[in-house]
C-alpha cells in the first residue's frame, strides 16, 4: 500500500524547478533554425526558380540539371524543418527523457559539418573576400551548433 501511495505521490508531485524551465540556447537555436526553413522555402525557392533556363537557348541535360538543383535545394528544406523542429524540442519538452545532452550533440555535430562543408565549398568555388559574408549560411550553422553546445551543458 505504501509503494502504491509512494507512486501516485510522484506522479502528481509538483515537477522541480529544472522540470519547468526551458533551455534558452536551444529555444534560441530553433528559432534562428526556423527562421531559415521559412527564408529558405519561400525566398530560396523564389531565387532558385528564376535561375530556370529559357526554353530556346536549353539543352535537355541544362534542364535536368536545373530540375535537379531545384530539387536538391528543397531536401535542405526538410533538413532545416527537422532541426529547428529538434531544436524546439529539446528547448520546451522532455521527450528525449535524459538523452537531451546527447541529443543536441548529435545536432552540433550535424551542424558543424553542414559549417565545414559550406566553407569548402565556398572555397573550391573560388569564392573570395566579402562573398564568404554575402554567402554566410555558414554562420548560422555554426552559431546554432554553438547554441545546441551550449545548451547540452
Amino acid at each position: 500500500m505504501k509503494n502504491a501511495i509512494n507512486a501516485i505521490e510522484k506522479k502528481y508531485a509538483k515537477p522541480s524547478k529544472s522540470e519547468h524551465n526551458m533551455n534558452i540556447p536551444f529555444a534560441a537555436a530553433a528559432l534562428l533554425l526556423a527562421v531559415a526553413f521559412f527564408a529558405h522555402l519561400f525566398v530560396g525557392t523564389r531565387e532558385t526558380l528564376s535561375l530556370k533556363p529559357d526554353a530556346e537557348n536549353s539543352t535537355q541535360q541544362g534542364t535536368r540539371n536545373w530540375m535537379q538543383a531545384v530539387c536538391v535545394f528543397q531536401l535542405v528544406s526538410v533538413d532545416l524543418l527537422l532541426l529547428a523542429a529538434t531544436a524546439c524540442l529539446l528547448a520546451f519538452t522532455r521527450i528525449f527523457d535524459g538523452m537531451e545532452a546527447a541529443a543536441a550533440r548529435f545536432v552540433a555535430v550535424y551542424l558543424g559539418l553542414w559549417c565545414t562543408v559550406w566553407l569548402i565549398q565556398l572555397k573550391m568555388a573560388g569564392a573570395r573576400g566579402k562573398n564568404y559574408f554575402l554567402l554566410g549560411q555558414w554562420i548560422l550553422f555554426l552559431l546554432c551548433a554553438l547554441l545546441m553546445l551550449w545548451g547540452a551543458y
